[in-house]
C-alpha cells in the first residue's frame, strides 16, 4: 500500500516561448508577472468515482495575492528557482532587492527561452497528512491562460517579444511511502473510514462600472460553507502594469463581511488609512507586531488606488499602469500594485468536524464596499476567494471519498 507525502507534492515542468527572435538581453523582452503560478487559471481535484474535492478559479490570482502579503522580498528572490518570481530579470542579472518587492519575476528574452518551475500545492492536498492512494486514484486538472494574461511586453522592437509558449514534461511529483501489503491490509479492516482534515478555496468574480460614483456596492457571494477562516480580495484593472494581478483600492471609506444577520468585523473596516488595511492583512496571517509572514509590500505597491482619492498629497496615489516598467527598472525600481484585504475569520474549534470558521450556511453572504471617489474610467474587476476547513472522508473498504465543508 502507498500513501502519498503531501507536503512533498507539486506541479513540475518547463515553458519554452516563441516569437523571440530578436533584441537584447538586458533591454528587451516579455516579462512574467508574479510566478509561474500565473500561469494557472483553474485547478480541480477530483477522485476516480468522479467525486469532485475542489475546484478553485483565478488560483494564480490567489497564490499572487497570498504570497505577496506572506513572503518578504528576499524570500521571493530566493523562490525564483522554484517558482520564477522576484528575480529581477534574467538569471545572468545581478540581483537587486528592489526586484523582490516589485510584482515581476523572470523573463524571456533572447538569451532565456526556456524555464522550469515547481510550483508547491494550494489548496486540500496542501496538507502534513499521508494521503493513501489505495482509496483510488485523484485526479488533478489544470487550465491555462492566454500568454497575455500572465507576460507584460516590456518592448515594442519587432521581434523581440514572446507570442506563444508551450508547457514540456508536466507532472506531479511527490514522495511515496509504501508499506509492507498484507499488514497494512489488517491495520486498515481496523479503520475502514479515514477522515483527513485539510483546507480548500472557493472563488467569486464580480465587476464595478467605469467611472462609478461614490456610494455603496454590494456583492453577493453565495458561499455555503461550515468554516470559512479567511476572505481574501483584490480589485484589478487592465491598464495597470501587473494586469489581472494588480490589486488597488477601489477609493474605499469602508468595507464589511455580511453573513446572515452578523457582521465582520463588528465595526467596518476603515479602508482610507492604509495603516489599517496592512493591519487587517497581518491579523490573519498572526503577523501582527512580528517579523514573519509579513509580505514584500510597501507604500509604493500596497498605497495604490483606483485614483488619488485623498487628494495629491494623501497616502493614496493612482495605481501604476504600463509606463512604470521597462526591463532595467526590474532591478532597480519597484514595480506592481499589491493592495488586496485578507479579513480573518479563523474561530476556536467547534461542531463534530471541529471546524475552525465561521458558517455561512442558511444565510445570504455578502461583501459590502462603500466608496468616497468616482472610480478611473475603466472596469475594476473584483477577485474573491474564500479559505474554509475540508474534511476528507475516505471509505476504504467501498473506495469512496466524501467531501464535507
Amino acid at each position: 500500500m502507498a500513501f502519498m507525502n503531501c507536503t512533498t507534492m507539486g506541479i513540475a515542468g518547463s515553458v519554452t516561448i516563441t516569437g523571440i527572435t530578436a533584441g537584447a538581453a538586458g533591454t528587451n523582452g516579455t516579462a512574467l508577472i508574479g510566478a509561474f503560478y500565473s500561469m494557472l487559471r483553474s485547478q480541480l481535484w477530483r477522485h476516480d468515482n468522479g467525486t469532485i474535492l475542489e475546484n478553485i478559479d483565478d488560483v494564480g490570482v490567489l497564490y499572487n495575492n497570498i504570497t505577496n502579503q506572506t513572503t518578504n522580498a528576499a524570500e521571493a528572490i530566493s523562490l525564483s528557482c522554484l517558482v520564477g518570481s522576484g528575480s529581477g530579470g534574467a538569471p545572468s542579472s545581478s540581483f537587486s532587492i528592489n526586484s523582490g518587492f516589485g510584482n515581476f519575476g523572470v523573463v524571456f528574452d533572447a538569451s532565456n527561452q526556456t524555464f522550469s518551475f515547481f510550483l508547491p500545492l494550494l489548496g486540500v492536498m496542501n496538507n502534513d497528512k499521508p494521503l493513501p492512494l489505495h482509496f483510488g486514484g485523484f485526479e488533478l486538472s489544470l487550465n491555462f491562460s492566454p500568454m497575455s494574461e500572465w507576460t507584460r511586453d516590456l518592448t515594442a522592437i519587432a521581434g523581440s517579444v514572446a507570442t506563444g509558449y508551450t508547457i514540456n514534461s508536466l507532472e506531479l511529483v511527490g514522495e511515496l511511502l509504501v508499506l509492507e501489503q498484507e499488514g497494512m491490509n489488517n491495520i486498515m479492516k481496523m479503520y475502514p473510514t479515514i477522515r483527513i482534515k485539510s483546507e480548500s478555496y472557493v472563488s467569486k468574480s464580480d465587476t464595478i462600472a467605469a467611472s462609478s460614483g461614490a456610494g455603496t456596492y454590494e456583492f453577493q457571494l453565495g458561499f455555503t460553507l461550515k468554516g470559512a477562516k479567511r476572505l481574501i480580495w483584490s480589485v484589478s484593472v487592465p491598464t495597470a502594469c501587473d494586469k489581472k494581478f494588480s490589486g488597488i483600492n477601489p477609493n474605499l471609506q469602508s468595507y464589511q463581511l455580511i453573513v446572515g444577520n452578523r457582521t465582520f468585523p463588528q465595526q467596518p473596516v476603515d479602508a482610507s488609512k492604509l495603516s489599517v488595511c496592512f493591519a487587517e492583512n497581518q491579523k490573519s496571517y498572526g503577523s501582527l507586531y512580528s517579523s514573519q509572514h509579513t509580505g514584500s509590500c510597501t507604500r509604493k505597491t500596497f498605497g495604490v488606488a483606483s485614483t488619488a482619492y485623498m487628494g495629491a498629497t494623501g497616502e493614496w496615489k493612482a495605481f501604476q499602469d504600463a509606463s512604470n516598467v521597462a526591463y532595467a527598472t526590474l532591478i532597480s525600481n519597484v514595480s506592481g500594485n499589491k493592495f488586496t484585504q485578507h479579513l480573518d475569520l479563523e474561530t476556536l474549534p467547534q461542531g463534530s468536524q471541529l471546524f475552525n470558521g465561521i458558517s455561512t450556511v442558511g444565510g445570504s453572504t455578502i461583501l459590502r464596499f462603500i466608496t468616497s471617489a468616482a472610480l478611473a474610467a475603466q472596469t475594476h474587476n473584483l477577485h474573491i476567494h474564500m479559505n474554509y476547513d475540508v474534511l476528507l472522508e475516505l471509505d476504504w473498504q467501498n473506495g469512496l471519498v466524501n467531501v464535507i465543508q
